[in-house]
């Protein structure tokens, strides 16, 4: 099956982003360069919702181990943390990096996955299990 928008997180997570209110937007406003160099290369999700301010981001491109670790160490560079969770590898963003938003990324199995949370990836299906 080929990962999009659609398909990447589980049927709960989706419940729970329409629940919320959260529909698919197609006209994607990018939160940073992370998340646009991995769109660069695979492709990006946006949800918004009308009359408010929660979002939610995510973006996910195929990276080669070497790519990943030359990006991992430009992060960690640029103030990001490792702090494996929710799962182990997990990088996120500094606490100044946007007052609403603390993204993340995480590599595993050639793919590169990124979240405005770093909750999103216990909903993402790639990396459960």
């Amino acid at each position: 099956m080929v990962a999009s928008c659609d398909t990447i997180l589980t049927d709960d997570e989706y419940a729970a982003l329409e629940s919320e209110g959260l529909t698919l937007n197609p006209d994607i406003y990018v939160l940073d360069d992370t998340m646009q160099s991995l769109m660069d290369e695979g492709f990006g999700c946006y949800w918004t919702r009308g009359g408010g301010d929660v979002r939610v981001w995510y973006a996910q491109a195929e990276q080669s181990d070497d790519a990943w670790a030359a990006q991992r160490q430009q992060l960690i560079d640029d103030g990001w943390t490792q702090t494996d969770a929710p799962r182990e590898g997990v990088l996120q963003a500094p606490a100044d990096h946007d007052p609403n938003y603390l993204p993340a990324v995480v590599h595993l199995g050639g793919t590169t996955y990124y979240a405005s949370y770093s909750d999103y990836f216990s909903s993402v299906k790639a990396l459960l299990g």
